[in-house]
């Protein structure tokens, strides 16, 4: 299953659970005692289902919008170093299948959303901003695992370059030697 599935179907999971979280804290409200009618409270949205609405739309996006939003949550954590920018930053830079794509900077982003005074992370949105930082580590060390064979530096090709064509020349010459002892057996047998 793609990454880009599980984090729709965790998308779908999150948003039916606060849905059904505020739905069950609307239809129960206990009594204050009084006859005075209930005053009615503004509940107050997460701040995850700003983050997961703003995943969700870079995940419907194509790879420049993502890359775009990346340079643009840059700026915006240069200007405005918040704990909600730094968290947006870190879901821009975990969106895969875009040139920017940096798990490791993912996860160091949500770690500092989690640690940037003031916050107004509720239980939830810390939940999901721990669960992003873990996520985007374990892809990292997979990738690191995966690629620990480092590209070589161009001096470095350079010199394999050269090494290469020194065998190929010497390979040459064993082929050229062979051929003049074959030639030599023969003369020899022939007499």
């Amino acid at each position: 299953m793609s990454i880009s599935r599980i984090r729709q179907i965790a998308l779908v999971n999150l948003v039916a659970f606060i849905a059904a979280l505020t739905a069950v804290g609307c239809a129960h409200r206990p009594s204050t005692g009084s006859s005075a009618p209930d005053r009615v409270a503004s509940p107050r949205v997460s701040p995850v289902v700003g983050l997961l609405e703003y995943s969700d739309m870079l995940d419907r996006a194509n790879p420049e919008v993502r890359q775009k939003a990346v340079h643009q949550m840059r700026r915006g954590v240069r200007a405005h170093p918040t704990a909600a920018n730094y968290a947006r930053l870190s879901i821009a830079l975990g969106m895969p299948r875009q040139r920017l794509y940096t798990p490791d900077e993912a996860a160091r982003y949500a770690r500092k959303a989690l640690a940037t005074t003031p916050n107004d992370w509720d239980r939830i949105s810390r939940r999901f901003l721990i669960d992003q930082a873990r996520h985007m580590d374990r892809i990292s060390s997979k990738a690191a695992r995966h690629n620990n064979v480092t590209p070589a530096p161009a001096r470095d090709r350079a010199r394999i370059a050269d090494l290469e064509q020194e065998l190929a020349a010497a390979r040459a010459k064993i082929s050229a030697l062979s051929n003049i002892e074959r030639q030599i057996e023969r003369d020899r047998g022939g007499q």
